[in-house]
């Protein structure tokens, strides 16, 4: 029994430090599994990237090692945003719904999040 748990947390520890999976739908953007969303793309206000994630307060409801940030967790300045970050990695892409919400999102290999970044610019610009 004890061997069955440390094998489904080390499972689940392997499992959410691996890169959030970005998916381009034609008019939705879907990221991850854990803590994942789908986001229109009418609903993006303003897109950017950033060198540094913003200062974490605390995690809300969301997963959080080592370098590794998933789901919800409230920045300082911020309120609570949407974490899919690899904070020891950047560029960090910075987008802001709509509605106020905040997202972050990269990848560990910067030239995997500037191909995302670029993608999801030219996927919203005909709406911002």
């Amino acid at each position: 029994l004890i061997v069955s748990i440390v094998v489904i947390i080390l499972s689940f520890s392997i499992y959410s430090s691996l890169d959030a999976r970005v998916t381009f739908n034609s008019s939705t953007l879907k990221i991850g599994e854990i803590y994942g969303c789908e986001l229109p793309y009418t609903q993006i206000a303003e897109i950017d990237t950033v060198a540094h994630l913003p200062n974490v307060e605390y995690k809300s409801n969301g997963y959080g090692l080592f370098n590794v940030q998933k789901g919800y967790f409230v920045l300082t300045n911020f309120g609570e945003a949407v974490l899919y970050t690899n904070s020891s990695s950047t560029p960090i892409i910075q987008m802001r719904l709509k509605n106020g919400q905040y997202y972050f999102l990269n990848q560990s290999e910067k030239s995997k999040t500037i191909e995302i970044f670029e993608t999801l610019k030219s996927k919203i610009k005909p709406n911002i």
